[in-house]
Protein backbone atom coordinates (compact mmCIF):
# COMPACT_ATOMS: atom_id res chain seq x y z
CA UNK A 1 0.00 0.00 0.00
CA UNK A 2 1.29 3.42 -0.90
CA UNK A 3 1.92 5.86 1.97
CA UNK A 4 0.18 9.20 1.48
CA UNK A 5 3.23 11.22 2.63
CA UNK A 6 5.03 13.06 -0.17
CA UNK A 7 8.28 11.05 -0.26
CA UNK A 8 6.55 7.69 -0.19
CA UNK A 9 3.94 8.79 -2.75
CA UNK A 10 6.80 9.69 -5.11
CA UNK A 11 8.33 6.24 -4.68
CA UNK A 12 4.97 4.59 -5.37
CA UNK A 13 4.68 6.50 -8.67
CA UNK A 14 8.20 5.47 -9.70
CA UNK A 15 7.53 1.82 -8.91
CA UNK A 16 4.29 1.95 -10.93
CA UNK A 17 6.17 3.36 -13.96
CA UNK A 18 8.87 0.68 -13.67
CA UNK A 19 6.17 -2.01 -13.82
CA UNK A 20 5.15 -0.75 -17.28
CA UNK A 21 8.67 -0.99 -18.74
CA UNK A 22 9.33 -4.18 -20.77
CA UNK A 23 11.88 -6.75 -19.60
CA UNK A 24 11.49 -5.77 -15.96
CA UNK A 25 12.00 -8.96 -13.99
CA UNK A 26 10.19 -7.98 -10.79
CA UNK A 27 7.61 -5.33 -10.01
CA UNK A 28 6.29 -3.91 -6.78
CA UNK A 29 9.44 -2.27 -5.52
CA UNK A 30 12.96 -3.37 -4.62
CA UNK A 31 13.06 -5.15 -1.27
CA UNK A 32 16.64 -3.93 -0.75
CA UNK A 33 15.62 -0.30 -0.92
CA UNK A 34 17.21 1.91 1.76
CA UNK A 35 15.16 3.57 4.53
CA UNK A 36 14.13 7.22 4.07
CA UNK A 37 16.27 10.24 4.75
CA UNK A 38 15.30 12.42 7.67
CA UNK A 39 14.18 15.14 5.23
CA UNK A 40 12.24 12.68 3.02
CA UNK A 41 14.33 13.31 -0.16
CA UNK A 42 14.76 10.64 -2.83
CA UNK A 43 17.96 9.45 -4.50
CA UNK A 44 18.55 9.70 -8.28
CA UNK A 45 17.95 5.97 -8.66
CA UNK A 46 14.63 6.20 -6.89
CA UNK A 47 16.00 4.75 -3.65
CA UNK A 48 15.62 6.42 -0.27
CA UNK A 49 19.08 6.77 1.37
CA UNK A 50 19.92 6.01 4.99
CA UNK A 51 19.26 8.68 7.64
CA UNK A 52 22.18 10.78 8.85
CA UNK A 53 23.62 9.02 11.90
CA UNK A 54 26.10 11.79 12.72
CA UNK A 55 23.67 13.82 14.85
CA UNK A 56 25.37 14.21 18.24
CA UNK A 57 24.19 15.25 21.72
CA UNK A 58 22.67 18.72 22.12
CA UNK A 59 25.04 21.66 22.42
CA UNK A 60 25.01 23.77 25.61
CA UNK A 61 23.17 27.07 25.43
CA UNK A 62 25.32 30.08 26.27
CA UNK A 63 23.18 32.32 28.49
CA UNK A 64 25.66 35.03 29.53
CA UNK A 65 29.08 35.99 28.10
CA UNK A 66 31.95 38.36 28.87
CA UNK A 67 32.09 37.65 32.60
CA UNK A 68 35.21 37.88 34.76
CA UNK A 69 36.26 35.71 37.69
CA UNK A 70 33.11 33.63 38.02
CA UNK A 71 33.09 32.00 41.43
CA UNK A 72 29.73 30.36 42.18
CA UNK A 73 26.30 29.80 40.65
CA UNK A 74 22.78 28.85 41.69
CA UNK A 75 19.36 28.62 40.05
CA UNK A 76 15.96 29.46 41.53
CA UNK A 77 12.62 29.39 39.71
CA UNK A 78 14.42 29.42 36.37
CA UNK A 79 16.54 32.50 37.14
CA UNK A 80 20.32 32.11 37.34
CA UNK A 81 22.38 33.79 40.07
CA UNK A 82 26.15 34.07 40.25
CA UNK A 83 29.01 35.79 42.02
CA UNK A 84 32.25 37.16 40.58
CA UNK A 85 35.37 37.25 42.74
CA UNK A 86 38.25 39.21 41.17
CA UNK A 87 41.79 38.94 42.53
CA UNK A 88 41.81 42.68 43.12
CA UNK A 89 38.94 45.11 43.40
CA UNK A 90 35.32 44.41 44.24
CA UNK A 91 33.14 41.50 43.14
CA UNK A 92 29.52 41.45 42.08
CA UNK A 93 26.39 39.36 42.57
CA UNK A 94 24.12 39.15 39.53
CA UNK A 95 21.04 37.38 38.19
CA UNK A 96 19.56 36.76 34.78
CA UNK A 97 16.36 35.37 33.36
CA UNK A 98 17.49 33.33 30.31
CA UNK A 99 16.81 35.40 27.21
CA UNK A 100 17.08 38.67 29.14
CA UNK A 101 19.84 40.95 30.35
CA UNK A 102 21.84 40.44 33.57
CA UNK A 103 20.77 42.45 36.61
CA UNK A 104 23.27 43.44 39.32
CA UNK A 105 22.02 42.73 42.84
CA UNK A 106 25.20 43.85 44.62
CA UNK A 107 28.07 45.73 42.99
CA UNK A 108 30.73 46.29 45.68
CA UNK A 109 31.30 42.91 47.29
CA UNK A 110 34.53 41.93 49.04
CA UNK A 111 35.19 38.46 47.56
CA UNK A 112 31.65 37.02 47.30
CA UNK A 113 31.52 33.22 47.26
CA UNK A 114 29.12 30.29 47.59
CA UNK A 115 25.78 31.80 46.56
CA UNK A 116 22.54 30.00 47.47
CA UNK A 117 19.02 31.20 46.64
CA UNK A 118 15.66 30.17 48.00
CA UNK A 119 12.87 31.05 50.43
CA UNK A 120 13.76 33.87 52.78
CA UNK A 121 12.13 35.22 55.91
CA UNK A 122 9.45 37.14 54.00
CA UNK A 123 10.31 36.74 50.32
CA UNK A 124 12.70 34.74 48.15
CA UNK A 125 16.25 35.72 48.97
CA UNK A 126 19.79 35.33 47.65
CA UNK A 127 22.40 34.52 50.30
CA UNK A 128 26.16 34.52 49.84
CA UNK A 129 29.35 34.65 51.88
CA UNK A 130 32.23 37.11 51.87
CA UNK A 131 35.64 35.46 51.80
CA UNK A 132 37.30 38.40 53.54
CA UNK A 133 39.20 38.90 56.79
CA UNK A 134 36.03 39.99 58.55
CA UNK A 135 33.77 37.53 56.75
CA UNK A 136 30.07 38.10 56.43
CA UNK A 137 26.84 36.45 55.38
CA UNK A 138 25.08 38.75 52.93
CA UNK A 139 21.49 38.64 51.70
CA UNK A 140 19.07 40.51 49.46
CA UNK A 141 15.61 39.83 48.04
CA UNK A 142 15.73 38.18 44.62
CA UNK A 143 13.84 41.21 43.29
CA UNK A 144 16.84 43.34 44.21
CA UNK A 145 14.74 45.46 46.55
CA UNK A 146 16.63 46.81 49.59
CA UNK A 147 17.89 46.25 52.13
CA UNK A 148 21.15 44.57 51.19
CA UNK A 149 22.12 43.32 54.63
CA UNK A 150 24.97 41.46 56.29
CA UNK A 151 25.86 39.62 59.48
CA UNK A 152 29.47 39.49 60.68
CA UNK A 153 31.18 36.14 61.11
CA UNK A 154 34.37 37.77 62.43
CA UNK A 155 36.35 35.29 60.36
CA UNK A 156 36.91 34.34 56.72
CA UNK A 157 33.81 32.57 55.31
CA UNK A 158 34.46 29.91 52.68
CA UNK A 159 31.11 28.25 52.03
CA UNK A 160 27.39 28.59 52.62
CA UNK A 161 24.22 26.56 52.13
CA UNK A 162 20.53 27.36 52.64
CA UNK A 163 18.26 24.65 54.01
CA UNK A 164 14.79 25.03 55.47
CA UNK A 165 14.70 27.83 58.00
CA UNK A 166 18.45 28.31 58.39
CA UNK A 167 21.64 29.26 56.57
CA UNK A 168 24.74 27.22 57.41
CA UNK A 169 28.26 28.52 56.81
CA UNK A 170 31.82 27.27 57.02
CA UNK A 171 34.51 29.66 58.26
CA UNK A 172 38.23 29.30 58.75
CA UNK A 173 37.65 27.56 62.09
CA UNK A 174 33.97 26.74 62.60
CA UNK A 175 30.55 25.70 61.33
CA UNK A 176 27.92 28.34 62.06
CA UNK A 177 24.26 29.04 61.30
CA UNK A 178 21.66 31.77 61.33
CA UNK A 179 17.95 32.04 60.68
CA UNK A 180 16.56 33.76 57.61
CA UNK A 181 15.98 37.26 58.95
CA UNK A 182 18.47 39.88 57.85
CA UNK A 183 19.34 40.88 61.42
CA UNK A 184 19.84 37.52 63.15
CA UNK A 185 23.24 36.71 64.61
CA UNK A 186 25.37 33.71 63.72
CA UNK A 187 25.67 30.89 66.23
CA UNK A 188 28.49 28.32 66.34
CA UNK A 189 27.49 24.65 66.01
CA UNK A 190 30.98 23.11 65.60
CA UNK A 191 34.43 24.60 66.10
CA UNK A 192 38.14 24.03 66.58
CA UNK A 193 39.30 23.39 63.01
CA UNK A 194 41.66 26.24 62.31
CA UNK A 195 42.43 25.45 58.65
CA UNK A 196 39.12 26.12 56.95
CA UNK A 197 35.68 24.54 56.54
CA UNK A 198 35.61 24.51 52.73
CA UNK A 199 32.47 22.47 51.99
CA UNK A 200 29.04 22.25 53.60
CA UNK A 201 25.59 20.77 53.00
CA UNK A 202 22.52 20.31 55.18
CA UNK A 203 19.14 18.62 55.35
CA UNK A 204 16.50 17.94 57.98
CA UNK A 205 18.76 15.37 59.65
CA UNK A 206 21.76 17.62 60.18
CA UNK A 207 24.80 19.26 58.63
CA UNK A 208 27.76 17.64 56.87
CA UNK A 209 31.00 19.44 56.13
CA UNK A 210 34.53 19.01 54.87
CA UNK A 211 37.44 20.61 56.71
CA UNK A 212 41.12 20.36 57.53
CA UNK A 213 41.87 19.69 61.16
CA UNK A 214 44.61 21.38 63.18
CA UNK A 215 46.67 18.20 62.77
CA UNK A 216 46.58 18.59 58.98
CA UNK A 217 44.15 15.76 58.12
CA UNK A 218 41.12 16.38 55.93
CA UNK A 219 37.84 15.05 57.30
CA UNK A 220 34.20 14.66 56.38
CA UNK A 221 32.06 15.16 59.48
CA UNK A 222 28.46 15.61 60.56
CA UNK A 223 26.78 17.60 63.32
CA UNK A 224 23.14 18.16 64.37
CA UNK A 225 21.52 21.31 63.00
CA UNK A 226 21.45 22.93 66.42
CA UNK A 227 24.97 21.82 67.33
CA UNK A 228 26.20 19.04 69.57
CA UNK A 229 28.36 15.99 69.01
CA UNK A 230 30.49 16.07 65.87
CA UNK A 231 30.88 12.69 64.15
CA UNK A 232 33.87 12.11 61.86
CA UNK A 233 32.78 10.04 58.85
CA UNK A 234 36.03 10.01 56.85
CA UNK A 235 39.67 10.99 57.27
CA UNK A 236 42.02 11.61 54.34
CA UNK A 237 44.93 13.70 53.14
CA UNK A 238 43.46 15.59 50.15
CA UNK A 239 41.41 18.82 50.13
CA UNK A 240 37.63 18.47 50.28
CA UNK A 241 36.32 21.28 48.07
CA UNK A 242 32.62 20.42 47.87
CA UNK A 243 30.13 18.03 49.45
CA UNK A 244 26.57 16.80 48.88
CA UNK A 245 24.02 14.68 50.71
CA UNK A 246 22.55 12.13 48.30
CA UNK A 247 20.05 9.78 49.91
CA UNK A 248 21.71 7.88 52.75
CA UNK A 249 25.22 8.86 51.64
CA UNK A 250 27.55 11.82 51.81
CA UNK A 251 29.47 12.36 48.55
CA UNK A 252 32.45 14.58 47.81
CA UNK A 253 35.17 15.11 45.18
CA UNK A 254 38.80 14.31 46.03
CA UNK A 255 41.08 15.28 43.16
CA UNK A 256 39.78 13.24 40.19
CA UNK A 257 37.83 10.83 42.38
CA UNK A 258 34.26 10.94 43.64
CA UNK A 259 33.96 9.28 47.07
CA UNK A 260 31.02 8.41 49.30
CA UNK A 261 30.45 7.32 52.87
CA UNK A 262 27.20 6.29 54.59
CA UNK A 263 25.59 9.12 56.50
CA UNK A 264 25.33 6.80 59.49
CA UNK A 265 29.06 6.04 59.38
CA UNK A 266 31.16 3.24 57.93
CA UNK A 267 33.83 2.79 55.29
CA UNK A 268 34.27 5.24 52.43
CA UNK A 269 34.15 3.86 48.89
CA UNK A 270 34.92 5.05 45.38
CA UNK A 271 31.93 6.11 43.27
CA UNK A 272 33.89 6.86 40.09
CA UNK A 273 36.96 8.60 38.68
CA UNK A 274 36.74 11.58 36.32
CA UNK A 275 39.43 10.88 33.71
CA UNK A 276 41.98 13.62 32.97
CA UNK A 277 40.21 16.26 35.10
CA UNK A 278 39.78 17.38 38.67
CA UNK A 279 36.29 16.87 40.04
CA UNK A 280 35.99 20.50 41.10
CA UNK A 281 32.37 21.09 42.10
CA UNK A 282 29.31 18.83 42.48
CA UNK A 283 25.56 19.18 42.86
CA UNK A 284 22.61 16.81 42.99
CA UNK A 285 18.93 16.66 42.08
CA UNK A 286 18.41 14.11 44.83
CA UNK A 287 19.04 11.06 42.65
CA UNK A 288 21.78 11.96 40.17
CA UNK A 289 25.10 13.68 40.76
CA UNK A 290 26.40 16.40 38.44
CA UNK A 291 30.11 17.21 38.33
CA UNK A 292 31.98 20.28 37.06
CA UNK A 293 35.39 18.88 36.12
CA UNK A 294 38.26 21.22 35.34
CA UNK A 295 42.00 21.81 35.61
CA UNK A 296 41.25 23.38 38.97
CA UNK A 297 43.52 26.39 38.56
CA UNK A 298 43.04 30.14 38.80
CA UNK A 299 45.01 30.55 35.56
CA UNK A 300 43.58 27.91 33.21
CA UNK A 301 45.52 27.26 30.01
CA UNK A 302 43.05 25.30 27.88
CA UNK A 303 39.37 24.52 27.53
CA UNK A 304 39.53 20.90 28.66
CA UNK A 305 36.81 20.98 31.30
CA UNK A 306 33.67 18.91 31.14
CA UNK A 307 30.26 18.48 32.74
CA UNK A 308 29.49 14.92 33.80
CA UNK A 309 26.35 13.23 35.09
CA UNK A 310 27.10 10.40 37.53
CA UNK A 311 24.91 7.70 38.97
CA UNK A 312 25.82 7.90 42.68
CA UNK A 313 25.09 4.20 43.21
CA UNK A 314 26.71 2.53 40.20
CA UNK A 315 29.21 5.24 39.29
CA UNK A 316 28.09 5.20 35.65
CA UNK A 317 29.15 8.39 33.88
CA UNK A 318 27.50 10.36 31.10
CA UNK A 319 29.42 13.28 29.61
CA UNK A 320 27.03 16.17 29.04
CA UNK A 321 29.50 18.76 27.74
CA UNK A 322 33.21 18.79 26.88
CA UNK A 323 35.82 21.39 25.89
CA UNK A 324 34.64 23.76 28.61
CA UNK A 325 36.84 26.66 29.72
CA UNK A 326 37.40 25.76 33.39
CA UNK A 327 33.95 25.08 34.91
CA UNK A 328 33.95 26.81 38.29
CA UNK A 329 30.57 25.78 39.74
CA UNK A 330 27.42 23.89 38.82
CA UNK A 331 23.68 23.93 39.62
CA UNK A 332 20.64 21.93 38.54
CA UNK A 333 16.86 22.15 38.47
CA UNK A 334 14.12 19.96 37.00
CA UNK A 335 14.76 21.15 33.44
CA UNK A 336 18.43 22.11 33.01
CA UNK A 337 21.98 21.68 34.22
CA UNK A 338 23.69 25.07 34.65
CA UNK A 339 27.34 25.91 35.07
CA UNK A 340 29.74 28.83 35.20
CA UNK A 341 32.93 28.75 33.13
CA UNK A 342 35.77 30.73 34.66
CA UNK A 343 37.16 31.27 31.17
CA UNK A 344 40.73 31.47 29.88
CA UNK A 345 41.21 35.11 30.84
CA UNK A 346 39.48 38.19 32.19
CA UNK A 347 36.18 38.86 30.46
CA UNK A 348 35.90 35.38 28.92
CA UNK A 349 33.71 33.74 31.55
CA UNK A 350 30.32 32.33 30.58
CA UNK A 351 27.09 31.05 32.09
CA UNK A 352 25.72 28.02 30.23
CA UNK A 353 22.87 25.56 30.52
CA UNK A 354 21.93 22.26 28.97
CA UNK A 355 18.48 20.71 28.68
CA UNK A 356 18.18 17.57 30.78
Amino acid sequence: MCNRRGAFASVCVQNFIRCLVPLVIACGGDSTQNPPLVDGSVGSDGSLPMPDSTIGPPEPEVVVINQSYLESIDVHLGDIYWATDPFTGKGQVKKVTPGGQPVTLAAQEDHPVSIDVGPGFIEDTAFWALDSLVGQVRQIATSGAPPLSSVDANDVVYCLTLDGDRVFIGTRSAVMSKNLTNTSALITIASGYGNGVLAIDADANGVVFGTRTTSGAWIVASVPRAGGTVTTLYTGSQPIRDIAIVGANVIWPENSKILRVPRSGGSASLVTTITNNLAWRITTDGSKLFVAAAQGTTSPTSATGKIVEVDPVTGTQKELATDQAEPADIAVDANYVYWANFGLGAGTGQILRLKR
